[in-house]
């Protein structure tokens, strides 16, 4: 089973941060943010492995650039799968 290395984004971090934030200090509430920012982290781990078991996005534009989509919660997660590289892209 071939194993891929999880690429995170400076986008896809500035929208964890900016969500984790939002929650723990507009909110007031840090346990809450604490709790999300992890599972965005444990979610997004678990795709190094079979990653190709979530199904494209429903967008036919992402589709057709082979974005797939995995979910957190509420949350959707992008992801492009870059075989040449072996690494997922977040």
């Amino acid at each position: 089973m071939q194993m891929y290395k999880v690429k995170i984004l400076p986008l896809a971090e500035e929208d964890i941060m900016n969500n984790t934030d939002y929650i723990a200090f507009k909110k007031k509430a840090p346990e809450t943010a604490l709790e999300l920012a992890m599972g965005f982290r444990n979610t997004i781990a678990k795709l190094e492995f079979m990653p190709k078991q979530h199904e494209l996005d429903e967008d036919e534009e992402l589709a057709a650039r082979q974005i797939r989509k995995c979910y957190y919660k509420n949350y959707k997660i992008y992801f492009f799968i870059d075989d040449k590289m072996g690494c997922l892209k977040i």
